[in-house]
């Protein structure tokens, strides 16, 4: 849960809610399971995969598919 920034803008990235995550930019949010360690983010071309690892306040996102992805709570 929170505001998570990957630190390209000044802007959050996304908020993860209880059902589903909301992306600041594109004004959308997408359903969301998560398993364990594993997150799948619920997009309308495809799901998303990726193990999820939390340590203090950087978010990892480690998938097969795609690049490792960080993203840290975002302060405002």
């Amino acid at each position: 849960m929170g505001i998570w920034t990957n630190g390209s803008t000044l802007n959050a990235t996304f908020k993860i809610e209880t059902k589903s995550i909301y992306y600041v930019d594109d004004f959308k949010d997408y359903k969301y399971n998560l398993i364990n360690d594993t997150i799948e983010i619920n997009y309308p071309d495809y799901t998303y995969r990726a193990e999820v690892i939390l340590r203090n306040d950087t978010l990892i996102m480690n998938s097969k598919e795609y690049n490792q992805a960080k993203y840290w709570r975002f302060k405002e």
